[in-house]
């Protein structure tokens, strides 16, 4: 599905809004963008060596 947007970060805070259930095929920049939001997002979650 190609779903256009008029501004990149809208696009993202969309694309973010559907979780697991989206995946961005293109453009590159967008996909990439999106993976280091996801990361990041992750990042908060990750469990250290102490279970925390």
């Amino acid at each position: 599905m190609t779903v256009p947007f008029d501004n990149e970060f809208w696009a993202v805070s969309a694309i973010l809004s559907l979780g697991a259930a989206v995946e961005v095929l293109g453009p590159a920049s967008m996909r990439q963008r999106v993976a280091d939001e996801v990361r990041g997002a992750a990042a908060h979650y990750a469990v250290d060596s102490q279970g925390l």
